[in-house]
């Protein structure tokens, strides 16, 4: 797992730019044990967190979460997803959670099984939908393999206005959302 310092070093890691971020994180793959069995299990925020602010290929971690999961193959922490509240404050009806982050080291399968997973939780939770977006130009390949269905693209744009202004997001594109 993540100790303190490595904790502390992936938050000062989120804040730079995504340019300079993306070339601190990069790190070899994982060595794993052939055929260590892959286990899907809760996981603090903190610990979600900083596997994100490791491995994400364009965010940081997210403010808060309802929940975390993590996969582990042996003893290593190989793949997380944070789930919260829907973002779209239209969406967030109270029986519908979201998705916001899943970061992997590149471990096959770990993705669909954590998607899945999510999905479990979500329902167990007594929620009805759990709902994600995509870039335009991801192919989705783990959400159809963990029975999540193509909604179709979002509008994209900017959340500042006028008169609320916000700093600049990058991927401000349409996204495709996908409903499990």
């Amino acid at each position: 797992m993540f100790d303190v310092a490595e904790a502390r070093l992936n938050k000062a890691v989120c804040t730079l730019p995504a340019d300079q971020r993306l070339y601190l994180m990069r790190r070899d793959p994982l060595d794993i044990e052939p055929g260590a069995k892959l286990q899907v299990e809760s996981i603090d925020f903190r610990t979600a967190c900083s596997f994100v602010n490791s491995y994400h290929s364009h965010h940081g971690s997210p403010v808060g979460h309802v929940f975390s999961l993590g996969v582990n193959a042996g003893e290593d922490l190989v793949a997380v997803a944070i789930v919260g509240r829907p973002n779209a404050r239209l969406l967030d009806d109270g029986r519908t959670l979201e998705i916001t982050r899943v970061a992997s080291a590149g471990i096959k399968n770990a993705c669909s099984m954590l998607l899945a997973a999510c999905r479990r939780e979500a329902k167990q939770r007594g929620h009805t939908s759990v709902i994600t977006y995509t870039l335009e130009e991801e192919h989705g390949v783990s959400l159809r393999a963990a029975g999540f269905t193509d909604e179709g693209l979002t509008g994209g744009g900017k959340w500042c206005r006028a008169d609320r202004p916000r700093e600049y997001e990058k991927n401000t594109g349409a996204k495709r959302r996908w409903r499990g």
